[in-house]
């Protein structure tokens, strides 16, 4: 019990962080370092609900003009 509520708190804040640091770079004009850090997010998750999180950002990324 406690290794899944290790991974669950890790990726939430693995989540969080890579979320914000996305954002950040998307509003700067930098859509491709957005992209980059939500692949390298997505390359250590292993929750599957955040996965999901972090491919919807992915994909909303490439409905950006």
């Amino acid at each position: 019990m406690r290794e899944i509520s290790d991974r669950i708190r890790h990726g939430s804040l693995r989540l969080s962080r890579a979320i914000s640091e996305a954002v950040r770079r998307r509003d700067a004009g930098d859509v491709d370092g957005s992209r980059h850090i939500l692949h390298e997010a997505l390359a250590v998750e292993v929750v599957p609900l955040y996965r999901d999180s972090l491919h919807a950002y992915v994909e909303s990324l490439d409905d950006e003009p």
